[in-house]
């Protein structure tokens, strides 16, 4: 190419540094940026920022990067950091990679520590040679990474300030999966390969070398624990700026680099560790990286007051989130060590903290070193402390070591430290472990002339289902029997109450019969009144029977009244009716013939044969009337029977037309055709007219009487309309209305008498006219 002359002049005229000056350096644009991604930098929306840096990453452009890092907005800045935080493998190709090294270059020359921390790790890091499918040579690979730190080498030696800010932005992008090479299936830590990072971490090291060809190597493999020397290189700038090694701790993702930061900083400067407050500290508890914890934890542990601790930071040390169990544990031995000085209260409050904690219940041996702690320097201050809010804590934790300290707290638990009443300490004596209740039911004892125990509280008491509690119940209750006075005619009503529902639990209803209202209060019972003992008699649950008549048994006949001993006397039991016949023996006289019947109408053979015996015996042939007409209507067959059998013997003493009228209607077959016969062998005048027309009409105009009942109405029907007068009258009336009515053969029969009647009475007026 030829230059024209004047052009050739100002070309002369131009520095040597500037005339070959790089491209990179002039901080041109190439093209401006997409006006989507313009607005972008100007709205900042999280949404979008958000895909834009991954559509960069996964679709690469070094273009848009070089304009991205020359743009002097804070959005752009991030963009181009995130996106170099990311996969670069895709920038590390022909076409980005020139503006990413353009990007590391200028980055050096203008100082900015944060991006070319990025890109010094990256060259580091990933090797993206031809060999390995990447764009440079293996000569720009070892230049790329020398140089990095040449320039913090230079930097180092001058003593500049920027050589901590360079390098702290550097090793906080290392992470552990740097180091690591998958080789004989399993990873493992590898440093050798690494360069830039050796140099700031090792370069005084005695267990990794540098080889100055172009790698390092180990001296021990692997690496034991940080040694006492310092083995990074320039100390004497780290502990110029101790502000940025406690970035480090905090913001490293590597745990070289923070064990690195944290010998540092301790060694170079002690009074700057003293000088950060322990909030914090605090949250590295919570970091992922063990390093981070283990330092927090034991700079929190060093500061507290051995005397009186911050509760906060232990708990936060014993239950951190990470599951670590080398902080638990150094926790838990600074109690054991410390917690014989504190307060009892400030142990009692670690103590709900701890037993609040979130653990899963997989999580074993967290619990077991909580149980370790109560157990041991912990428990005399519980102990001091006890109370019912306390034990329940423990009570419903679901370990069952952790359980177990209830037992120890409600021993040693005082009303006057800590009221409580009975009511709340029921969920106590009625927990799953024996060793609770006992526990319970001691502290009872121990504070019961503090307590108040009403009879709800009491019921609630007795329905708790275990044996060992309703053997200390009845102890308690005939120990403290005398100052019980008060309650027990509530207590008394409420247990009946309960004793007879069927929804009781049976052992509960067991309890309450057996031991209590049959044993305890049974003397108590005299005012139960004589209805209630003949329900529990009639009860279907054997030990209720049995209370029952033993109660019976105490009663005289003087107390109950006739329906009760008529009850008694049909009771399912044998010895409860052959006591109640005994009591009516006793009342015979006052008894009256309707309760005799409804005696004799009973399903059991003794007391309805006493009933007949004692009748016979009374009256002997002269039976009342209204006993045998209430056997007759009875609904037991064996019962109707016998009134049959003495109607027929005392027929003469008898009404036999009332004995008619009232048998006429019985639904039983034997009484109501006994009945008919006697209607057919009596003479029906005008008194009884009436009552026997409607007695007719029932047997003629009901379908359910049967065809013999039918005949036999209807011969008395002719029967009676032979005697004339108001007897004719009346069976012509009736067999009208039946032929009416009836049927082909009822009209046939009905014709027949009709005629027999027109013969025997001439001058009698028939409705039915035969022609």
């Amino acid at each position: 190419m030829s230059l024209a002359n004047g052009d050739k002049d100002q070309y002369r005229g131009q520095d040597k540094e500037e005339r070959f000056r790089a491209w990179w350096e002039q901080e041109e644009q190439i093209k401006e940026l997409p006006s989507d991604l313009e607005t972008l930098l100007d709205d900042g929306n999280e949404e979008t920022f958000r895909k834009m840096v991954v559509q960069l990453q996964e679709r690469p452009n070094g273009v848009i990067l070089w304009e991205l890092y020359l743009c002097a907005k804070p959005a752009a800045r991030q963009i181009i950091h995130n996106v170099l935080q990311g996969n670069v493998y895709k920038y590390l190709c022909p076409d980005h990679f020139r503006y990413i090294k353009a990007i590391y270059k200028l980055a050096e020359k203008k100082l900015d520590s944060q991006i070319w921390g990025l890109l010094a790790r990256i060259f580091d890091v990933y090797r993206g040679t031809l060999e390995n499918g990447g764009v440079y040579s293996n000569a720009t690979y070892r230049y790329l990474r020398r140089r990095t730190w040449r320039t913090l080498r230079k930097l180092g030696e001058t003593g500049d300030s920027n050589f901590v800010r360079f390098a702290v932005d550097t090793l906080i992008h290392y992470t552990e999966a740097d180091t690591q090479e998958h080789r004989f299936c399993c990873n493992r830590e590898n440093l050798v390969r690494l360069w830039l990072f050796n140099h700031l971490l090792f370069r005084h090291s005695s267990r990794l070398i540098c080889h100055y060809s172009s790698r390092w190597d180990y001296v021990n493999k692997p690496l034991q624990e940080c040694p006492a020397e310092r083995e990074e290189a320039f100390p004497q700038l780290w502990d110029r700026h101790p502000d940025q090694l406690w970035r480090l701790i905090k913001e490293a993702k590597h745990s070289r680099v923070i064990c690195f930061a944290i010998q540092a900083l301790k060694t170079g400067n002690p009074p700057y560790v003293e000088s950060l407050p322990s909030e914090a500290m605090i949250p590295l508890l919570d970091e992922d990286k063990t390093p981070k914890r283990d330092f927090a934890c034991r700079e929190l542990l060093r500061r507290q007051d051995s005397y009186h601790p911050d509760i906060n930071v232990l708990y936060r040390i014993i239950d951190n989130h990470c599951s670590d169990l080398s902080l638990m544990e150094q926790g838990v031995q600074y109690i054991e060590e410390h917690a014989c000085k504190w307060p009892s209260q400030l142990s009692a409050e670690l103590v709900c903290r701890l037993l609040g904690s979130k653990k899963e219940r997989s999580t074993l041996w967290y619990w077991n070193a909580i149980y370790r702690l109560i157990e041991g320097p912990l428990l005399p201050a519980l102990r001091d402390e006890a109370s019912l809010p306390l034990a329940d804590q423990f009570l419903n934790h679901f370990h069952p070591l952790i359980q177990q300290i209830a037992d120890d707290i409600l021993a040693h638990l005082s009303w006057e430290k800590s009221p409580f009443t009975t009511e709340e300490l029921l969920p106590c004596l009625q927990a799953g472990r024996y060793e609770v209740r006992e526990a319970a039911r001691q502290a009872l004892l121990n504070n019961l002339h503090h307590l108040t125990v009403d009879v709800q509280t009491l019921i609630k008491w007795i329905y708790i289902p275990y044996e060992d509690n309703h053997v200390f119940l009845t102890q308690f209750f005939s120990t403290h029997l005398f100052t019980l006075v008060p309650l027990l005619p509530e207590l008394i009503q409420q247990l009946w109450v309960r004793m007879i529902r069927s929804d009781t639990p049976q052992v509960i209803r067991d309890y309450i019969h057996k031991d209590l209202l049959g044993s305890l209060f049974f003397e108590e019972l005299v005012w139960i009144p004589a209805n209630r003992v003949i329900h529990l008699i009639n009860n279907r649950d054997q030990g209720l029977q049995e209370l029952g008549t033993r109660m019976l048994a105490r009663m005289t006949s003087a107390a109950l009244k006739i329906e009760e001993l008529s009850q008694l006397a049909q009771s399912r039991l044998f010895a409860v009716r052959e006591r109640a016949r005994k009591w009516l023996d006793e009342q015979a006289g006052g008894i009256s013939i309707e309760w005799w019947v409804q005696l004799a109408e009973t399903d059991w053979e003794d007391t309805r044969e006493w009933v007949f015996r004692h009748m016979e015996r009374k009256y002997g042939e002269e039976l009342p009337a209204e006993f045998i007409y209430g056997l007759l209507d009875s609904s037991i067959e064996v019962v109707r029977q016998r009134g049959l059998e003495w109607a027929k013997k005392v027929e003469g003493q008898l009404d036999l037309h009332e004995l008619v009228i009232r048998m006429w209607e019985s639904p039983h077959p034997t009484i109501f055709h006994y009945a008919l016969d006697k209607a057919k062998q009596l003479s029906w005048d005008e008194e009884y007219l009436g009552q026997l027309e409607l007695l007719l009409r029932k047997v003629l105009f009901q379908v359910n009487r049967g065809r013999k009942a039918k005949e036999t109405a209807l011969d008395l029907l002719g029967k009676l309309g032979g005697e004339g007068g108001p007897q004719s009258e009346m069976a012509v009336r009736v067999l009208s209305d039946f032929a009416r009515n009836g049927g082909k053969r009822d009209f046939e029969r009905v014709m027949v008498l009709i005629t027999r009647l027109r013969s025997v009475v001439p001058g009698i007026d028939l409705p039915v006219v035969i022609s």
